[in-house]
């Protein structure tokens, strides 16, 4: 159950003088509050039998929380479907207010936290529901972990309006603190003139804890004054490059409503995965700044390569040539460990027959074989569909929801926080939903992606299961590769093409893959 508690302030002492003033709220937010009071605040915790509950996702709550804070301004609640679509095809509000990324309500027990007035609901495609209309807060949302870093636009702004300087800088980060990171976010950039106020805004997606924890002890002392905040990640954009710039735009709204003059533009992980360039995301806060106000500045070159080289070594759990020292060391030694100890998931995918499930499993016994001290778990696509996933058919709107797929995706990334090794084996059709495990477990581990690329003609050649038969003569439906399409991965961290080659060899060359990522330790070609 959900309780209330006051939001956390700001732990800096008061300045002697006040020269900052935070600009206003973006927008035209609305005149009323967003939370209510009074009779109006009876009347909606008062039981309503007739009145549908809905018991929102940690996701859907921290969109709630953002938009009854004030800090997605001037939005009042979620969008309906016309608002969403005229954000998706014109980046912006219908009010004319530039507007990166769509605010929607999609498909736990605790208190209520608002009440919706529902004005639209509507299908995604074949996928799934969403609800839009306009939020009445009852009680704010109350968090059990790091209440103290949990700031309020409201107390955020406050704090900042205290201060003696000029300006104040945003630095949004989704990554550990490194000493570059930290050296970076203490002092202001060379572009801003005059004093500036520079505050960490950690963003509470998926295992933020570890995160904010570095962030809290490397800012403890040192010179360099910064604040800390951790800020509800409301808005989960898709993991492309279009997604990952309409999110860069977006921290240009939250920041003006935080009532920051500037954003900082560094280092994350999309960046040093490759999907979306630094300079990408620069552009997208500047495309920002005439309708904010909020001026994006570019972290320098020298710092972004120190901080990029830190951030790959603290991927491969090398926290000694991340610079982690001291209690940020211990903090993060609890997540990060040397490739060899982390968690890792093995995402084989493919065409029926290509393979995948024979190598899934030969691979495993290999780590069982060498003496890996992991725990391996297998999922495969067929078991755990009879098992997990009972009930989902194989019709289009089932796998264009790709439910199979996101259960197997949350499954991998339990084990893979557990510092084990889940090896997954379904067909997994879709970009999107592969995309997904990745990020899920990508939060707590290293994924990587196998491609059993063996063309159709050998699955239809092999037809252990006799389905290719079957849809030839018309009588099965929505087989992948004949009438449903394979989107083929773009980029996986390694492709096999099985036909005329023995299993023992695809073993290899996985496990070497792995030797070379530093994921095992076992001798590639050790007999098994």
């Amino acid at each position: 159950m959900l309780t209330p508690s006051p939001p956390a302030p700001l732990r800096r002492p008061r300045a002697p003088s006040a020269s900052y003033t935070p600009p206003p709220l973006y927008g035209r937010p609305a005149a009323r509050p967003a939370m209510a009071s009074g009779a109006e605040l009876a009347a909606l915790r008062a039981p309503s039998p007739g009145r549908p509950e809905h018991v929102l996702r940690p996701r859907q709550l921290a969109a709630a929380e953002m938009v009854l804070s004030g800090a997605l301004a001037p939005l009042a609640g979620f969008m309906t479907r016309r608002e969403a679509l005229h954000v998706a095809s014109r980046g912006a509000l219908a009010s004319g207010a530039a507007w990166p990324l769509p605010v929607t309500l999609g498909d736990e027990e605790g208190r209520l936290v608002a009440v919706m007035e529902v004005e639209d609901v509507w299908q995604e495609g074949a996928g799934e529901w969403r609800v839009g209309g306009e939020l009445r807060g009852v009680e704010a949302p109350v968090h059990r972990d790091l209440a103290r870093l949990r700031t309020t636009p409201a107390a955020v702004r406050s704090a900042l309006a205290r201060g003696p300087h000029a300006s104040a800088v945003a630095h949004f980060t989704r990554h550990a603190a490194t000493p570059r990171a930290v050296a970076v976010a203490r002092s202001a950039p060379e572009s801003i003139a005059g004093p500036a106020a520079c505050t960490v805004l950690c963003e509470s997606d998926a295992d933020y804890v570890c995160r904010a924890l570095s962030w809290e002890a490397a800012l403890r002392g040192g010179a360099g004054a910064a604040r800390l905040s951790l800020v509800p990640a409301a808005v989960d954009a898709p993991r492309t490059r279009d997604g990952l710039l309409r999110l860069a735009a977006l921290r240009s709204i939250v920041a003006r409503n935080y009532g920051f003059s500037h954003v900082s533009v560094g280092p994350e992980p999309e960046h040093l995965d490759g999907l979306v360039g630094l300079r990408d995301s620069l552009a997208a806060a500047r495309e920002m700044q005439q309708p904010t106000g909020v001026v994006p500045v570019l972290v320098g070159e020298a710092e972004q390569e120190a901080l990029a080289r830190e951030l790959a070594a603290l991927r491969e759990g090398d926290l000694a040539r991340a610079g982690a020292r001291g209690r940020v060391a211990r903090v993060l030694s609890t997540r990060y460990a040397p490739g060899s100890a982390r968690g890792v998931c093995l995402f084989f995918t493919g065409l029926s027959g290509s393979g995948k499930s024979t190598i899934a499993n030969a691979v495993a016994q290999r780590l069982l074989l060498c003496g890996d001290a992991r725990p391996v778990v297998v999922l495969d696509g067929d078991v755990v569909r009879h098992n997990l996933s009972k009930g989902l058919g194989f019709s289009k709107a089932d796998r264009r929801v790709d439910a199979n797929i996101e259960r197997i995706g949350f499954v991998a990334s339990l084990v893979v926080k557990c510092r084990g090794v889940a090896i997954c084996a379904p067909i997994a059709p879709y970009e999107g939903s592969r995309a997904r495990a990745r990020q899920m477990c990508g939060e707590h581990g290293a994924f990587v992606e196998v491609h059993v690329a063996t063309p159709l003609a050998e699955c239809e050649r092999r037809d252990t299961k006799g389905l290719y038969a079957r849809a030839r003569q018309g009588l099965l439906k929505g087989l992948t590769g004949v009438d449903d399409p394979y989107e083929e991965p773009r980029a996986p961290e390694l492709r096999i093409d099985t036909a005329g080659r023995t299993l023992e060899s695809c073993v290899d060359e996985v496990m070497s893959a792995l030797a070379r990522m530093k994921l095992v330790h076992e001798d590639p070609q050790a007999d098994s």
